[in-house]
């Protein structure tokens, strides 16, 4: 009867270990081969010597451990039916889109708040306009 309850335990922790290799190995492949692209934006302002200008700014930080390419940044706005694609900047680093991003790298880029504003109201419905 005791062998059998060794035999038992025995068994038990081959499959537990067996379990735990699956879901590791999981978990490790979803690391190493996804992509993960962390986007902050928020108002910021340029300063350089002839003064300064508001802008917006995006950061766009690859967080994954794969290289990616950033080509384009769209805003969704809450009530249209369309999509913005941000164009025009006034300033970007490390450079222009598109742009490669190596695990960690982070691109940069800034352009002008009223244009948006003015794009904004273009796809807008008129009921959204004024909220």
């Amino acid at each position: 009867m005791a062998a059998l309850i060794v035999a038992v335990v025995a068994v038990v922790v081959a499959l537990a270990g067996f379990a735990w290799s699956i879901v590791w190995s999981i978990w490790q492949h979803r690391q190493v081969t996804q992509s993960r692209l962390h986007v902050r934006a928020a108002f910021a302002v340029l300063i350089n010597p002839l003064g300064h200008k508001p802008v917006f700014a995006v950061t766009a930080t690859n967080a994954g451990m794969v290289p990616l390419t950033l080509s384009t940044v769209v805003a969704e706005v809450k009530g249209a039916e369309e999509h913005l694609a941000l164009m025009v900047w006034q300033f970007q680093t490390p450079g222009p889109l598109p742009q490669k991003l190596g695990p960690g790298e982070t691109w940069n880029g800034h352009f002008d708040p009223q244009s948006f504003r003015e794009a904004v109201a273009n796809v807008t419905p008129k009921a959204l306009r004024g909220r």
